[in-house]
């Protein structure tokens, strides 16, 4: 299990080193927001640098939820088993979207 989580903080890292760190320098400060669209599932959405939407959606329960359709962006990374069609994520599942102009 440990090299499994070794290649999945890598994978992790080197997503925030392309997708985020270049838009945090001139991302405006106080543009996160949340919201809890159903019983543990909680939506974050950020505005970083170039007007990049960023946003997680995360189901923070132990059963499956489904959650309005979020056409935000393209998907920057899924937890295994999350479906987009319709939106259904496991338990203690995640999705991050942006929306970056060359969707």
């Amino acid at each position: 299990h440990h090299s499994e989580w070794l290649v999945l903080y890598r994978c992790l890292l080197d997503l925030r080193r392309r997708e985020i760190m270049p838009r945090l320098a001139a991302a405006p400060g106080g543009s996160g927001r949340f919201s809890l669209p159903q019983p543990n599932l909680l939506q974050a959405d950020w505005t970083l640098g170039g007007g990049v939407a960023y946003r997680l959606l995360a189901n923070l329960g132990d059963r499956v939820a489904e959650a309005p359709a979020d056409s935000i962006g393209r998907i920057v990374y899924a937890s295994p088993g999350v479906s987009d069609a319709p939106l259904r994520l496991p338990a203690w599942s995640v999705i991050w979207r942006i929306e970056d102009g060359n969707d």
